[in-house]
């Protein structure tokens, strides 16, 4: 949304650095600016006749924000985990999402996991356990998503925080993987107007 340069540049990111067979929903909600919504189209247009099935493209009728996509990722996901990545999100370490995965299939009581760090670290021999990730990029295995729902649609800023104090009280641990390196970008929490948005 907005930032199709952004978009471009984690998509280029994926190819270079993802080793599974990943496929990407990209959620495009409608932009204002009629300029903006041309050259994201543009872009959307390259993605997939680059990439093909790799991608599908989602179009709500309305901007349903993160919330809504990260729920509209959830449900459309068919695959043993899901991923999400912002739109201004550029991954560095190659196969990280391989890291991410083989570390789900392993330890079987992580319900969500993080690239960098997070909160009040905790350091396992294969993992480090965390209160809570920023919500830029995560894998979390699609039957915890099945458990315990979707992101909560009413809160306003940081859903990810309170879903994975759910998935806390569901009995699952949060880890992050510190080898992984993720670059943030944090485009719409910079804003001055969306910082506004959050404190309203």
């Amino acid at each position: 949304y907005g930032n199709p340069i952004g978009l471009q540049r984690l998509i280029e990111s994926l190819i270079k650095t993802c080793t599974t067979d990943w496929r990407a929903f990209i959620i495009c909600n409608p932009h204002p600016d009629a300029e903006q919504a041309r050259q994201v189209g543009i872009l959307y247009q390259s993605i997939e006749r680059h990439l093909g099935v790799k991608v599908k493209l989602i179009h709500p009728k309305d901007n349903i924000g993160y919330v809504g996509a990260v729920n509209r990722i959830l449900s459309e996901c068919e695959t043993e985990y899901i991923a999400y990545c912002d739109h201004d999100v550029i991954h560095h370490t190659q196969g990280w999402d391989e890291l991410m995965a083989s570390t789900l299939d392993r330890f079987h009581e992580l319900g969500i996991i993080f690239p960098n760090g997070g909160a009040y670290p905790i350091p396992k021999a294969m993992y480090t356990e965390i209160l809570w990730g920023v919500g830029c990029n995560w894998m979390l295995p699609r039957r915890v998503a099945s458990e315990v729902g979707g992101f909560d649609p009413e809160i306003g800023h940081h859903e990810e925080v309170d879903y994975q104090t759910r998935l806390r009280l569901k009995g699952y641990r949060i880890a992050a993987l510190p080898q992984i390196g993720v670059q943030h970008m944090a485009v719409a929490s910079n804003d001055p107007a969306s910082q506004d948005r959050i404190s309203k």
